[in-house]
C-alpha cells in the first residue's frame, strides 16, 4: 500500500466476473486517441487490457508486473515486443494506493456493472425476507427488517495533481511536458540540461507502470520540442507533432545515446559539425528533417564523426554564426541552476 497515491475508484470487493459482456461505447473508442494509433499491436494490447481488467479483482484494475501484463496481453514471454507497445498499451492507465493500475473509461464502466450488481443482490435478499416474513407470519413470529436500498457508488477520477505530489521527488520536481515545451521554444536547449539531470528524471520516482510509460514520453516530448527549438533557429523542417512511429524510433535513439544528455550532443553535432548536412554554399540539405535524425543508422553515423568535413560551405561567416549561436543556447547559467 502507498498512502501517498490516491485511493483505488472502484471498491477493493468488486467483481464482475460474473459478466460475460463487458459495455463498449463506439462513438468514443472511435474517436480516441488510442483508435488513432499507427501500431496496430498498439491497439490490439491495449483493448486486450481493458477485457482483462474487466474479471480482474477489483474489477477494472491491472497488476503492475511487466512479466505478468506480457502474459496477460498475449505476448508469453516476448518481454522485447511488450516493452515496445507499453506505453501505448496503457495509455490512461496510472498507479493507485493499492498497487494495482486504473484506467478512468473501464472503471467507469465498472462501477456501472458493480452498482448494478448490488442492487441486483439487494432485491434478491429482499425477495428472500419477503418470503421468509410469509413464513413467520402464519407462525406469528416477528417479521424481519428488509435491508435498505444500497446508494449507488459514483465514479470519482483523481486530478493529475494527486500523482505528482506522491511520485516526484520534494527537492526538485521534473518539468512538465508541456512547461518543458514552451520554455524549449523559448530559448533553446536549458529544458534538455534539467530533465537529463538524474534528480529531476520522473523515470526514477517510477520505474515500473504506467508512470514509467509516461515518463518516457516526457522525454520523448523534450527531444523533439529540441529539435523544433533549433528547427526556428537554423531552417531545419519543423513538425507541429510528433506521429505514435516517430516515438518509437526517437526512443531506441535515447536507448542507444544514453537519454537526453546524448540527444543534445547529437543535435550540437549537427547543428555546429556536419559539414554533409549542409550543400556547398552552407544550405542545409532538403533531405535533413527529423526523420532523417532518428533514423538508426544516420544517427550513429552522425555520433561517430561520419558526416563531419565532408563538405567546405562557401557562405562566409555562417558556420562561425551558428557555433556562437549554438553556445549561446546550451550554455549552462553562472549560477549552476
Amino acid at each position: 500500500m502507498n498512502a501517498a497515491l490516491p485511493a483505488p475508484p472502484v471498491p477493493a470487493d468488486a467483481d464482475l466476473t460474473h459478466y460475460d459482456d463487458m459495455p463498449l461505447e463506439v462513438r468514443r473508442l472511435r474517436d480516441s486517441g488510442i483508435a488513432g494509433e499507427t501500431n496496430a499491436e498498439v491497439f490490439r494490447c491495449a483493448v486486450l487490457l481493458w477485457c482483462v481488467a474487466w474479471h480482474q479483482i477489483p474489477a477494472g484494475s491491472l497488476p503492475t508486473q511487466d512479466v505478468e501484463l506480457c502474459r496477460l496481453v498475449g505476448l508469453g514471454r516476448d518481454m522485447r515486443t511488450w516493452r515496445k507497445v507499453k506505453a501505448g498499451a496503457l495509455r490512461g492507465w496510472r498507479l493507485f494506493s493499492d498497487g494495482r493500475l486504473y484506467h478512468p473509461v473501464v472503471t467507469e464502466k465498472v462501477l456501472a456493472g458493480w452498482n448494478g450488481t448490488i442492487i441486483n443482490r439487494w432485491g434478491k435478499e429482499c425477495d428472500r425476507i419477503r418470503k421468509e416474513n410469509k413464513a413467520r407470519e402464519k407462525k406469528k413470529e416477528e417479521a424481519l427488517q428488509f435491508p435498505q436500498r444500497p446508494s449507488p457508488i459514483t465514479h470519482e477520477w483523481p486530478p493529475e495533481s494527486d500523482w505528482n505530489s506522491a511520485s516526484v521527488p520534494p527537492e526538485r520536481p521534473p518539468v512538465p511536458p508541456e512547461n518543458a515545451l514552451n520554455r524549449i521554444e523559448g530559448n533553446g536547449m536549458d529544458v534538455i540540461e534539467e530533465a537529463a539531470a538524474p534528480s529531476a528524471s520522473p523515470r526514477e520516482a517510477a520505474a515500473d507502470g504506467p508512470q514509467a510509460a509516461m515518463a518516457e514520453r516526457a522525454t520523448q516530448d523534450v527531444a523533439f520540442a529540441g529539435w523544433r527549438a533549433l528547427s526556428k533557429t537554423h531552417g531545419w523542417p519543423d513538425g507541429q507533432f510528433i506521429t505514435s512511429t516517430q516515438r518509437y524510433k526517437l526512443q531506441a535513439i535515447l536507448a542507444v545515446c544514453g537519454g537526453l544528455p546524448g540527444w543534445k550532443a547529437a543535435l550540437v553535432k549537427a547543428a555546429t559539425g556536419a559539414d554533409y548536412l549542409k550543400t556547398t554554399d552552407g544550405k542545409w540539405q532538403r533531405w535533413f528533417h527529423f526523420d532523417w535524425m532518428i533514423d538508426i543508422d544516420n544517427f550513429r553515423k552522425l555520433m561517430e564523426g561520419r558526416y563531419d568535413q565532408r563538405h567546405q560551405a562557401t557562405a562566409q561567416g555562417s558556420s562561425l554564426d551558428t557555433v556562437r549561436h549554438l553556445a549561446d543556447l546550451v550554455s549552462e547559467p553562472a549560477d549552476g541552476s
